[in-house]
């Protein structure tokens, strides 16, 4: 992320029209929403995370990159085992379940838009359209404009981008996302580890 951030410099970096999510850590999102209450939501994730009890929680393996189209932007992401799927699928069905009583009634400013179908429903059901049977496990290097996607394929090919292998996944981590008036990147910050 480090060289592709220099690579482009910051001003395409921090416009969302060129650029997204290359600024965060590297992280597989299991849950998004908003929530009424903090400190009970952080305790049914504990509550969560102990019931699937080891350390580490999860090992996950890459099996190549891929590029996927989201919105105007084009996604460059991981693409895991089909094992490793299913138990980061098991992960994000138990965290979301667990989340629901504590779900606020506005969604996340970043959903703002026009969703339809599934994914209005699951926005609706616990404030995260990319949830349920659209929950799609991946690590994102970061989403570029189209006409900005080949200039970065040689730092990010797998030539030298060596990503494929097996990981532990590391800490569980409350985050939060700022609202766009404040980063319009919206660059996630760690508030704690469970």
């Amino acid at each position: 992320k480090g060289e592709v951030i220099n690579f482009l410099g910051k001003e395409t970096i921090d416009d969302p029209s060129l650029a997204q999510f290359w600024r965060d850590e590297p992280h597989f999102t299991l849950m998004c929403g908003r929530t009424i209450n903090y400190e009970r939501l952080k305790e049914a994730m504990q509550n969560v995370a102990s019931h699937f009890g080891q350390k580490p929680l999860l090992r996950y393996t890459i099996e190549r990159m891929e590029d996927e189209r989201k919105g105007a932007l084009v996604e460059i992401h991981t693409v895991l085992s089909r094992e490793s799927l299913q138990g980061l699928v098991d992960l994000h069905y138990a965290f979301m379940e667990a989340s629901i009583p504590f779900k606020a009634e506005q969604a996340c400013e970043i959903f703002a838009g026009n969703f339809e179908g599934y994914a209005l429903k699951n926005l609706e059901y616990c404030g995260f359209p990319a949830s349920r049977g659209l929950f799609k496990p991946h690590v994102s290097l970061g989403r570029v404009a189209p006409e900005l996607r080949e200039t970065v394929e040689p730092l990010v090919t797998e030539a030298v981008f060596k990503i494929r292998g097996t990981y532990n996944c590391g800490d569980l981590v409350l985050g939060r996302l700022p609202f766009s008036k404040d980063d319009p990147t919206f660059t996630p910050f760690d508030l704690e580890k469970l």
